[in-house]
């Protein structure tokens, strides 16, 4: 198995920071991952993506977020 981590990983322990909801637009169907810290909104999550995608994003996010 091999290890995708990147630097832009977050640490394991702050992605409890980020959670899958549903989307509170009604014509929208696809979860949202959203960081609970800052309230933002980073993507819809579709049914095909994986793990290491909404990692990824998360990680992007933490990168840049002023509010850890």
């Amino acid at each position: 198995m091999t290890n995708t981590v990147t630097e832009t990983s977050p640490d394991p322990g702050s992605l409890q920071h980020y959670v899958l909801r549903a989307s509170t637009d009604p014509v929208k169907h696809d979860l949202e991952l959203i960081h609970t810290t800052c309230g933002s909104r980073l993507c819809d999550a579709e049914h095909d993506d994986s793990l290491d995608v909404l990692v990824h994003v998360a990680g992007a996010h933490a990168a840049n977020c002023n509010r850890p």
